[in-house]
């Protein structure tokens, strides 16, 4: 019993040790995403809540930084301050 636990948890290991070392992230949606969001600012500005907008301005900044080659954590660091 030990041995299949084991087993399981070196699979969970190396899968999770493969998503954070090399993440399954498709940067060509970025644009997809940044075009998205900035539409949906300008249509809809007048109508969402501030916390939808202020929801919206992140994300079109995180892609803006992302599509100039910042990785996400530093995208995220420099979001947040």
């Amino acid at each position: 019993m030990a041995n299949v636990n084991e087993a399981d948890g070196e699979a969970w290991e190396d899968k999770l040790e493969e998503n954070v070392c090399s993440p399954q992230v498709k940067p060509h949606l970025w644009d997809v995403l940044q075009k998205k969001v900035k539409d949906n600012l300008r249509k809809k500005s007048k109508i969402l809540s501030l916390s939808q907008l202020n929801q919206l301005m992140i994300l079109a900044n995180f892609a803006t930084l992302w599509l100039k080659g910042i990785s996400h954590m530093n995208a995220s660091v420099e979001i947040a301050q």
